[in-house]
């Protein structure tokens, strides 16, 4: 009987809804992801990361990820073309007053040189394991 109620309650916890939102357990919290296909609208660059724009049901979500040189199996994104993501917003995580992160803050650090700020009308900073530098990772 555990074992059933277990089961499901797992299946509750991960289970995608029809928005493409998922729960997953990381170290017993619930991380919320955004997955689906995003339109690549804008690819714009500072210091160390890009920053990806993605367009989903209308809405705008700016996704960041590191510079970094990827397999030439990959495929490089392009503009206007889609791609299947699965977004963990950033600003998630926990608070850390050693690196000066705050969920509450609009701008933050990612490293010592990249301050990065939250727009309006744009979702996120996001971050997603589909992508390495410029390039799509498929799984």
């Amino acid at each position: 009987m555990f074992r059933y109620i277990f089961i499901l309650m797992l299946m509750t916890l991960t289970k995608t809804n029809c928005t493409g939102h998922k729960k997953v357990l990381k170290n017993g919290k619930a991380i919320k992801l955004i997955t689906g296909n995003f339109i690549i609208s804008k690819i714009d660059s500072t210091n160390s990361y890009y920053l990806i724009y993605g367009l989903k049901n209308k809405n705008s979500y700016k996704i960041i990820s590191k510079k970094e040189l990827s397999a030439e199996t990959e495929e490089k994104l392009e503009i206007g073309k889609n791609y299947l993501l699965s977004l963990k917003n950033f600003r998630q995580q926990d608070d850390n007053p050693l690196t000066g992160y705050s969920s509450s803050d609009p701008c933050f650090f990612l490293d010592k040189n990249t301050q990065i700020c939250t727009e309006e009308n744009v979702f996120g900073p996001y971050i997603t394991e589909d992508l390495v530098g410029l390039y799509y990772v498929k799984k």
